[in-house]
């Protein structure tokens, strides 16, 4: 009886206490509800088509209530379209075809976590713990990562990438809580769409129907230009398959008028033949199936009349698409010259180009690596503003340890004053000393096993140009240091081994764009016959990296535009990860980012 009595004490003396304690801990209690988008003003006058990539993001827009993530036609865009999954991997001219979308936006579901902790509500909750088994109350976060990116469904030109995460909270029992953790997920997922399609919707703020969507209110660039005349090449090559369809119908119709003189003929004997019963049965039935077979071709001639017809309809059409893409064109030549041009050499410009592809020692070929650098030195040389003599490429032999060592101490040194700019490439096999993980650059004579007698250090590297009086240095590395295969080197029983680049850099004046970090490889690719990484680092460098339209090519912009490209073929054509990193040095992350390209 005794106990009994008690714990109705107990359990009115929580039930008094749990208010008061309440009041205190509310301060800390904020329960996360989920997002409802801001409608806009107006929506953006636009057929938006979305891929989605993950069970969750496709279960997500799966939703009857599209109006929750803003979805509904009438809302952030006049309408929106979910594309099938292997819409993905066709061109995006392609998509605006089959579904009359004027942009694309990819979503990919990269990473969802979650943590749990005691709230200061848990105290509050004690003393009910006395009269029954009530749980402590915790406080649940959710943190999704959404990659997106949106393009021109025109063009196919990048107008903006981005991965962010976004959170979403809430308070409730640990016991039992799978479902709501669940509903916790999903919201922590809607709010990240939401935030995905308030940024496009502010990022397009200028946007006009038909016509080059514009970021910032700032005019399409250089990557728009050269697909405006990519879709003109296009047009002219329409153009020459119909004047060849019209001239075989020329031909046709000659046949036909021959034909139509041969049934008029064989008609009026046939008809003679039956007025004037000359000639027998079998002769006047074999004319007649002569006449049938006559009137066939007639027939199918004039289906081909028809056809000939249509060829008309889309000449025109394609005349007008012609003169309106032309005229597009005029105006972006007029604002960003034209994609591609080459820039007046300078003379403080300086770079040092390494492609190491066969080594001297037993190693794997690193495929393509002295492709990649002859195409980035004849791209330096002839569009990127590069004097020839400022430019030092050298290939498998020609890259020894000494050479290294005298190009990258002497030369560099005797050359790049305060107002130079300098860009460091290489493109060969990388290597991670067994014991310290320290980071090599495997020169044609190195040897993984004796790596710390025969390699390049990084370090070293970094060390070098951060005696250079210049500020403006960008290092590209076309290698992996891993060990783990591609363009990463191990010695014999080594297990290879997670590094960052991230960890390597201890330049605080080099900008580093590296093929990728960890575990992950750094692939050569087939279809290309360049690294992956190197290719779209060339594609966006002539052009297409140019998101904002101004002329100049950042170390940002780059990224920005290689980054979804290299994870995208390396997950859909090799089964694998390839993640390229930017590391920027604390000293310049107030700044600027470094001018790659400058077209004006």
């Amino acid at each position: 009886m005794r106990h009994r009595k008690g714990t109705r004490l107990g359990h009115w003396w929580g039930l008094l206490a749990a208010p008061l304690l309440l009041l205190t801990a509310c301060g800390t209690l904020a329960v996360t509800e989920v997002a409802k988008p801001a409608l806009p003003s107006k929506p953006i006058p636009a057929r938006l088509g979305v891929h989605v990539t993950g069970e969750a993001l496709k279960k997500a827009f799966a939703d009857p209530d599209r109006r929750r993530l803003g979805l509904a036609p009438g809302q952030y865009f006049t309408d929106v379209i979910l594309l099938p999954p292997e819409t993905r991997y066709i061109a995006p001219q392609d998509i605006l075809d089959q579904f009359g979308v004027d942009l694309i936006l990819q979503l990919q579901l990269i990473d969802t976590k979650s943590s749990g902790d005691m709230n200061a509500i848990f105290i509050a909750a004690i003393p009910l713990t006395f009269g029954e088994p009530l749980a402590p109350i915790m406080s649940y976060e959710i943190t999704v990562t959404v990659e997106a990116n949106l393009r021109d469904a025109r063009t196919g030109r990048l107008l903006w990438a981005k991965t962010e995460p976004t959170k979403a909270t809430d308070h409730f029992s640990p016991i039992g809580p799978e479902e709501k953790m669940a509903e916790l997920a999903q919201r922590g997922l809607y709010n990240a769409v939401v935030k995905v399609f308030e940024t496009v919707k502010q990022e397009l703020a200028a946007y006009q129907p038909g016509a080059i969507p514009k970021l910032a209110a700032k005019p399409g660039g250089n990557a728009a230009l050269r697909q405006v005349e990519k879709d003109l090449k296009a047009l002219e090559e329409q153009e020459r398959q119909i004047a060849e369809q019209k001239e075989e119908q020329k031909r046709e119709q000659q046949k036909l008028a021959a034909i139509q003189q041969q049934i008029e003929e064989k008609k009026k004997r046939i008809e003679e033949e039956k007025k004037n019963r000359v000639g027998g049965s079998v002769s006047l039935s074999q004319a007649e199936k002569e006449l049938k077979a006559l009137e066939e071709q007639e027939r199918q001639v004039e289906e081909q009349k028809k056809e000939q017809q249509k060829l008309a309809s889309v000449q025109q059409q394609i005349e007008e698409k012609k003169k309106r893409i032309e005229e597009e064109k005029q105006k972006l030549e007029k604002a960003v010259g034209k994609a591609g041009q080459p820039i007046a050499p300078q003379a403080n410009r300086y770079a040092i180009l390494v492609g190491i592809e066969q080594y001297r020692e037993r190693i794997p070929r690193a495929e393509f690596a002295v492709q990649d650098a002859k195409a980035m030195a004849q791209f330096l040389t002839s569009q990127g503003g590069y004097r020839e003599e400022n430019v030092i490429l050298r290939l498998n032999e020609q890259a020894t340890k000494s050479d290294l060592e005298k190009y990258f101490e002497a030369w560099l040194k005797n050359n790049v004053d305060a107002n130079s700019s300098l860009f460091v490439y290489f493109s060969g096999h990388g290597a991670p000393k067994a014991d310290t993980g320290e980071a090599y650059l495997v020169p044609y004579d190195g040897d993984p096993a004796f790596i710390e007698q025969t390699g390049y250090p990084l370090k070293r590297l970094y060390q070098t140009l951060e005696k250079l009086p210049t500020k403006n240095i960008v290092v590209m590395l076309d290698s992996c240091f891993s060990g783990a295969g591609g363009r990463s080197v191990l010695a014999k029983g080594a297990k290879p081994m997670v590094l960052t680049v991230e960890g390597m850099a201890s330049s605080s004046k080099a900008v580093v764009l590296a093929a990728t970090s960890g575990s992950n490889l750094s692939l050569a690719d087939q279809e290309t016959g360049h690294g992956l990484f190197t290719y779209y680092a060339l594609q966006g460098m002539g052009g297409e990296a140019d998101a904002n339209g101004d002329g100049t090519i950042d170390v940002q912009e780059l990224f920005d535009y290689l980054k979804p490209q290299v994870q995208r073929i390396a997950r859909r054509t090799y089964n694998t990860e390839q993640v390229p990193q930017l590391i920027i040095p604390p000293a310049l992350s107030a700044q600027p980012p470094v001018k790659l390209i400058q077209r004006k």
